[in-house]
Parts: C-alpha cells; sequence; structure tokens
C-alpha cells in the first residue's frame, strides 16, 4: 500500500491531509522516533495520537474474545462525520476489522470493539477516507469472572393473579452466559434458565409455585463454565384465593329517596381489605366509586345513582397485595321523584242509581 506523508508532533493531525503517495522515502526526526523509507505497505503512525482515550470498557467476553467498549476524543482536524472509524489489533492496519463506528456516533457513544483474550494486542484505528493506519493504545483483555445477575422487572408486576410463570428481566454480565433461576438460596432448586441477551430484552420464563410467595435468586455461568455468586433477585407473589365479601349496614341518604342521587354506602370491611369498590351490575364491572375500608366502615364511600330507578349495588373488597373478595350484592337503593299516576275507578257498591244508602263504597286502582 502506499505510505502517507508524515506529520510533525505539536501540531494538529489533519487527517484530511494524509493523501497517499506512491514512492516517497523520507527521514524525519522528531523526538525519539525516526520514519523509513515506505513503499509497500503502511504501517502504524505513534507520532500523533488520533485519539485521546477516556476509558476502555469491558461489556462481553467469551472463550476467544472480549467486547471492550472504547470512548475517548478525536485529535486533530478533517475527520468529517459522515466518515467511519475503523479499528483493527495489528499494525498494518490490513488485517480483520476488530469493529468500527461512524465518527459522528463515536463522539457520543464510543466505539465496541474485539480483541483476544489474554493477549497484549496494540489497538489500531484508520477510516474509510484514509489509508492511514494510527497507534491508538495497547490494551491486555482477560476474560473476566460472571458478575452475578440484576433485577430489572417481572412481567406481570406481582402481585398477580393471572400466572405463576411469569418472565423476569435484568441485566447480565457476560451477555453470552446462561443464566439460571433458583427457588432457593443455595441455587439448588432450578425453575427456569435462559441466554443473557434474553434476561435484558424478552425476558426469562420461571415456574413457580402457585398461590405463594417464592423468593427467586439466581446465579450466571459464562461459556468458560465459571459461575458468579447466587443472588437473590426478588419475591413473586402468585395467588388466585379470595378475602371475605364486604358487608352492607346503611345509606346516607336513606332509601327510598325523591331528592338526592348522590348519596354514600357504609358497611363492613374484612381486616384483610384495603380498598373497597361499589358497582352497579354483578360483574362488579361497571364502577360507581372506590375508597379505604375504613372510609366505607365509617362515613361511606360517595356513589351517583340513576334517578327514578331501583339501583342494585354490589361491593367487592381487595388487599393490599391485590386480592379480592368476591363480588357481593351489598342493597337496593329506589330513587323516585315521579308524582304517582292518577287512580282509575272501578265500582261503586250499591251501583248508582241507588234507594239503599247515600254511603257507597268506591273501588279504585291505584298505580305507584
Amino acid at each position: 500500500k502506499p505510505s502517507k506523508q508524515s506529520h510533525s508532533r505539536g501540531a494538529p493531525m489533519n487527517w484530511a491531509q494524509l493523501t497517499p503517495s506512491r514512492s516517497l522515502c523520507f527521514t524525519a526526526f522528531l523526538l525519539a522516533f525516526v520514519a523509513g523509507c515506505k513503499t509497500s505497505k503502511q504501517t502504524a503512525k505513534s507520532i500523533e495520537q488520533p485519539i485521546a482515550v477516556n476509558s476502555i470498557e469491558t461489556i462481553d467476553y467469551d472463550s476467544a474474545q472480549v467486547q471492550v467498549k472504547i470512548t475517548g476524543d478525536l485529535i486533530g482536524d478533517g475527520v468529517l462525520d459522515l466518515d467511519t472509524l475503523v479499528f483493527y489489533t495489528d499494525d498494518q492496519c490490513a488485517g480483520s476489522e476488530a469493529g468500527s463506528q461512524l465518527v459522528s456516533e463515536f463522539k457520543n457513544n464510543g466505539a465496541v470493539i474485539s480483541i483476544p483474550v489474554d493477549k497484549d494486542v496494540g489497538i489500531y484505528v484508520s477510516t474509510q477516507k484514509s489509508s492511514q493506519c494510527l497507534f491508538v493504545q495497547n490494551y491486555l483483555a482477560s476474560a473476566n469472572t460472571p458478575q452475578a445477575p440484576q433485577f430489572r422487572a417481572t412481567a406481570p408486576a406481582s402481585p398477580t393473579r393471572s400466572t405463576n410463570a411469569p418472565g423476569v428481566f435484568g441485566i447480565a454480565f457476560p451477555l453470552t452466559s446462561t443464566v439460571q433461576f433458583y427457588s432457593d438460596s443455595d441455587c439448588t432448586t432450578l425453575v427456569g434458565s435462559g441466554q443473557g441477551r434474553d434476561f435484558k430484552d424478552v425476558g426469562i420464563q420461571v415456574t413457580l409455585p402457585a398461590n405463594q410467595t417464592t423468593s427467586i435468586f439466581s446465579k450466571i455461568t459464562d461459556s468458560l463454565g465459571i459461575s458468579s455468586r447466587c443472588v437473590e433477585l426478588t419475591q413473586f407473589t402468585h395467588s388466585t384465593d379470595f378475602i371475605a365479601n364486604p358487608t352492607f349496614i346503611s345509606t346516607n341518604v336513606s332509601s327510598p329517596s325523591n331528592s338526592e342521587t348522590s348519596i354514600f354506602v357504609v358497611g363492613g370491611a374484612p381486616l384483610e381489605a384495603d380498598l373497597i369498590y361499589i358497582y352497579n351490575d354483578n360483574a362488579c364491572s361497571n364502577e360507581l366509586g372506590v375508597g379505604t375500608a375504613t372510609q366505607f366502615a365509617s362515613t361511606g364511600i360517595p356513589v351517583t345513582i340513576q334517578e327514578n330507578s331501583i339501583n342494585y349495588l354490589y361491593g367487592k373488597a381487595v388487599s393490599s397485595n391485590d386480592t379480592p373478595s368476591n363480588c357481593a350484592l351489598l342493597t337496593q337503593f329506589i330513587h323516585d321523584s315521579l308524582p304517582p299516576a292518577n287512580p282509575v275507578f272501578v265500582a261503586a257498591d250499591p251501583a248508582s242509581p241507588t234507594r239503599m244508602t247515600n254511603f257507597p263504597k268506591f273501588n279504585w286502582n291505584c298505580i305507584f
């Protein structure tokens, strides 16, 4: 490959000016650096550090390679945001790429590169628009031991009545590891397992005992067979049980009423109850009001009933861990503000006309 022109230390590197020349032989004495004649290949330049490295962090590994994230600041002018940084682990920048990143993305997010395990290698960088191969720094990457998993969430959230086989979400290092879940602190009773990437992205399903609270423990085993310590992630509660139903005491206003449609429902709450819900249907689906168990037993829960109708009121109690009662009929409340219909004459006894009495009896039909 044609060589690049040299660049003196002290002035910022202008990557855009690094144009190839076919046969240029020069000698430059710069501190202790001497560049010889190059006519057939590009050689890594150390006269100017292209990236001021801020950090190199291991993000994943397996038995052969370690993935690291390198962040830093580009030094010099002329590197376009739309250009691409290409990283290598050889000073020719001629082998397989170790990783690449758009210049604009590197400035904000760094770049992820793969390097061999337990080998002190040099990291070099070039760009797609320049064949210059520049030395970044040496790095020795070791295969780390897996870290204990970190918990994020379960789906569905606990407590729940829907399933005892939730998905568990969290963070695993390395991502290529196997995440195992257990129901005991010694990590011996397996309840589920999956890949580290799934643990982060889609969750890993575990199967737990029904109708009880279970502590979920976990550990990670990497591709080398090395395991992390066993840690408790969370507790998950599944319950299909019911608590006792709420009971009715009174309403304020009393039924029947021809005035108010806003009333308070007062009753007794079971000990486990946290909230009391009032409905107007026997499936407890159309909610009229909700209040605390204390409120239900004292001032009552406010609801609005339909005027000029018979309102059937149902109640359901729910505990602090979302365990409900059954849907129970509390009472009926009659609201009627309409005047009654006129009475309808039926007959007189005796019939008119008569000579028998001037105190007849009249029969009427009255509709209420």
